[in-house]
C-alpha cells in the first residue's frame, strides 16, 4: 500500500505515529528502506512524546536508516522531544557509539542543549 502514489506516509494514528516511525521502532527493514526515499515521508512528525524518525533511529541503533536520514536535508537531528533529549542522547545512551559519531558531525546537533534533566548530549 505504501508504494502507491496515492497514500500518504505521513498519516498518523491517535498516537501521532507515523508509518516510517513505527517501521523504526518495530524493525521493519523493507518499509525502513523505502520510506526514507521518498521525498512525502517526514521524517521530523513527531509523536506523542515528541520523538521524530532520526530519534527513534538512533535511539534504537538503526545505522543504516540513521545515515540515510542524516542525508536528507528535512531531518533535524537536532531536534527534542518532550524531554529535551535529542537523537545523540538516545544513541549514546544504549552506547551505539557509531551513530553518535555519525550526528556528532551534522550541522543541526549542539552539543551544548541540554535536557530536562540536565545532561548534555557530550559529557
Amino acid at each position: 500500500m505504501l508504494e502507491r502514489n496515492d497514500t500518504s506516509p505521513d498519516m498518523a494514528d491517535k498516537s501521532r505515529g507515523t508509518p516510517l516511525s513505527w517501521a523504526v521502532q518495530g524493525r521493519y527493514g523493507g518499509i525502513m528502506r523505502m520510506l526514507p526515499k521518498r521525498n512525502d515521508a517526514n521524517p521530523e512528525s513527531p509523536d506523542k512524546s515528541g520523538r521524530t524518525t532520526p530519534s527513534w533511529a538512533a535511539g534504537d541503533g538503526r545505522e543504516m536508516l540513521a545515515k540515510t536520514l542524516s542525508e536528507r536535508s528535512d531531518a533535524n537531528h537536532g531536534s527534542a522531544d518532550r524531554d529535551g533529549r535529542t537523537p545523540v542522547p538516545w544513541a549514546a545512551a544504549k552506547g551505539y557509539g557509531k551513530i553518535v559519531g555519525m550526528l556528532s558531525q551534522q550541522n543541526d546537533v549542539h552539543s551544548s542543549v541540554v535536557d530536562e534533566s540536565g545532561k548534555t548530549p557530550f559529557p
